[in-house]
Parts: C-alpha cells; structure tokens; sequence
C-alpha cells in the first residue's frame, strides 16, 4: 500500500500539486492513505471552510481540497480538488485523515504548541508503521510553517526506513501564490517537481514497544528522541530478517544459508533472554541444550523452516521435528526431549559444521571495526554437564540485548 503524508498550512494546494508530480512517475506512487497534518485554521481551509474574519490573513475561501469523514472515507460526489484529481488519472479515491494536535491550536507560535505538533507527527508515522509495517511511505514537508516541516521531517528520520522518501514540491515561480493553481493543466508547459530530501532512517533503534506507545499516544516526540538517542550512542544494533535470511550490523548487510542462520537467530534470542538454556549461564548456549531441551528445539526448527530451510531434504533435522512432534504429544512435561543416542549424535554432525562455518562468516562480511565488537565467543569444555561431561559454551559479544532486532520479514 501507498501512504503519504503531508503537512499543511493555508495554501491546501502543495497537496495536490505533490499528487500531480506522484502520479507522474514510472510506476507512479498511488496513495490508498492520505494523511494530513495541520492546524485549526489549516483544518478549515482544506475542507473549503471561511476563516474567522478576525484572521488577517483569512483572503477569500478556497475551493475544497477535500472533506472526509471520521473513517478517512470521501463521499462519491465529493467536489474537493483531490477527488477531482483521483478522477482525473482514473484512480481510485483514497482514504484521507486529518490529524491535529491535542491543543487544537489556530498557528503553531508558541513553544508548547510546537512540541504538540512534533508529538502528533510522531503519533502519526507511528500509527501508520504499526498498523502497516509494510507500506511504502512517502512524506511531504512543503506546507506549513518551518517548525511543522522540520518536526515531520525529524519524525521521518526517527521511525523511517531506507526505502521511505521524504520531499518538497516547487512549483512555477508565477504560481508560488497563486490561489487559483491546484496543479498543472493538460497540454501546458507548467510542471511542477518534487525534491528529495536525503534523510538517515533510523527505524532500527526504535523498540516495538515503543512504538505502540508513540502511536496510543502514551509517549511523544522527545520520548523518541531520547529514546534513539541512547540507542545510537550504544553498541551497534544487530538485525536479523527470517525471511530474507539477512544480516545487518549497522551498514553491512548479507545473508546465511539456512541452517546457519537459524543458528545465528538462536543465539540471538538466547543473548535477548527469549529462550534460555538450561544447563548454561543466561545469554549463554550448549549444543548438549540445544539437541535436548524441547523449547530450544522447537524455536530453532520454527526458524529454520521460516527461513526457507528445507526439513524434508535434511534427514537429521526431518527426524528431529517428528521426534518433537511425538514428545508433544505422547510426554506432558518431560525434563528434556530424548530422541535416542543415535539422532542426538546424527544432530550433532549436522550442526558442527555449520557452528563453525557461522563463526567464519561473521568475521568474513564485518569490517575491521565491527570485528572486534560483534563476534561468537567459543569457550571449548567452559561448563560441567548434567552428566558429568564438559560442555562448549557460545554467546553473542559487542552487542547489548536491546540492540539485537529479530524480524520475520524484510522493512525496507
């Protein structure tokens, strides 16, 4: 899905000005959302509404840009230019929502006001990224005040991703204030262009949770901004995406067969404190837990076959998911998951060498500096077993457990 947002002020036209360049490209960028963030005077002059006439500035009523009920919907016959434009390019119309800040304010002057749009901007894109993680993002700055361009711009950065797209519109210098011009007309020489503003996206460092509190409203702008700010002054941040079998660590970027992966995704969890192994030190894994606990067997089949390892061409792992198929239910509550001496040792020459060769494609991808902070730690017979015989202990170094990002599929 298609998602623009856009900050207004007096002049509702950057909106349709912005649609016409959109609609111009190759494929074109259709919005199905449209969200508008202005104030109480601005909210008036999109929906074609006379200004109070005490407004120095009020000028004559503009025509509609467009008046949408609560639900985002437009009316069939609704006469705003933006409906006028959909028509025109035979799109279908989209849902457009206005949004305010909690004060209502007429003009963003005062301190207080601003930081309430800065909040609102950030309860916005919140909202859209948790509601649709998956949609393509554009986001306007060309109307309003500075403060409410900056704000919306800053938001972007702060929960934007690489393949969102941030951008001004220009128009013919004759037409800058001109209340007449809505967008291009057929066959004439006017254009109108969108810039882009290059932005550093910084999604990653933004938690789930909060994230839904940005977009509940129980958190704002500076919440984020703190909130980042730590995250970035930290350890580096480690992404992995099941679905793509990728591996981020800050700019470096690359992908893992599945079973190395899948193991890479274990250990990641074992270091967040999502799975723990029973017989090791907390953020800390066993290949005597990992072939015998049931939680840890059953999250690392889950993964591999999330990302698109193969159980029925790998037999060792084929016998492990039906053995854990039977444990669930034939055993209510086991102490571990016994599969016989024989499928523990075939598990264990099936994963020895992925083990190894993940040790070595980590250090191959990450640059020098990266090496020494993000890396496995093998400690060879660290740890006593439960029968007596020692066990090799691995764990994640250089990155703290809230920097470690566990997707199911690609954001950007």
């Amino acid at each position: 899905m298609d998602v623009l947002v856009v900050s207004v002020g007096m002049t509702p036209q950057v909106v349709t000005e912005t649609l016409w360049a959109l609609f111009q490209g190759n494929p074109p960028f259709v919005p199905a959302e449209i969200h508008l963030l202005t104030t109480r005077l601005g909210e008036l002059r999109l929906r074609g509404r006379p200004l109070p006439p005490e407004v120095p500035f009020a000028g004559r009523t503009l025509p509609p840009l467009c008046d949408p009920r609560g639900d985002g919907r437009l009316a069939p016959d609704d006469p705003g230019r933006l409906s006028e434009l959909y028509r025109r390019f035979g799109h279908p119309l989209p849902r457009v929502f206005v949004h305010l800040s909690a004060e209502r304010p007429e003009d963003l002057r005062e301190e207080d006001v601003n930081l309430g749009f800065a909040d609102l901007c950030a309860r916005v894109l919140a909202g859209i990224r948790e509601r649709r993680p998956d949609a393509r993002l554009h986001v306007s700055l060309a109307g309003g005040r500075k403060s409410q361009s900056f704000y919306l711009g800053y938001a972007l950065s702060l929960l934007g991703r690489s393949a969102d797209v941030l951008s001004h519109v220009l128009v013919p210098p004759a037409r800058e204030n001109d209340p007449d011009f809505w967008w291009p007309e057929d066959g004439g020489e006017e254009r109108v262009e969108l810039v882009g503003v290059p932005f550093v996206p910084l999604r990653d460092f933004v938690e789930p949770a909060l994230l839904a509190q940005l977009s509940a409203g129980r958190a704002g702008f500076g919440e984020l901004v703190r909130s980042v700010r730590r995250a970035a002054a930290s350890d580096p941040t480690l992404v992995l995406v099941a679905a793509s079998r990728e591996v981020r660590v800050e700019d470096v970027r690359f992908t893992l067969q599945p079973l190395r992966f899948a193991l890479l995704w274990l250990l990641a969890a074992v270091a967040r404190g999502d799975l723990a192994d029973p017989v090791a030190p907390r953020g800390s894994l066993t290949w005597w837990g990992l072939i015998h606990d049931p939680d840890l067997v059953r999250a690392f089949l889950e993964v591999f076959a999330r990302c698109g390892g193969d159980l029925e061409r790998n037999q060792t792992l084929m016998l492990l998911r039906h053995g854990l198929t039977d444990w669930l239910t034939t055993t209510p509550r086991p102490a571990r998951l016994s599969l016989g001496k024989g499928a523990h040792k075939a598990l264990r020459r099936t994963l020895e060498p992925a083990r190894a060769k993940l040790r070595d494609d980590l250090a191959d991808h990450l640059p020098l500096p990266l090496r020494a902070r993000v890396r496995i730690r093998w400690q060879q017979g660290a740890l006593r077993g439960p029968k007596g015989g020692r066990l090799s202990v691995f764990r994640l170094e250089g990155v703290a457990p809230e920097r470690i990002v566990l997707r199911d599929r690609v954001e950007a």
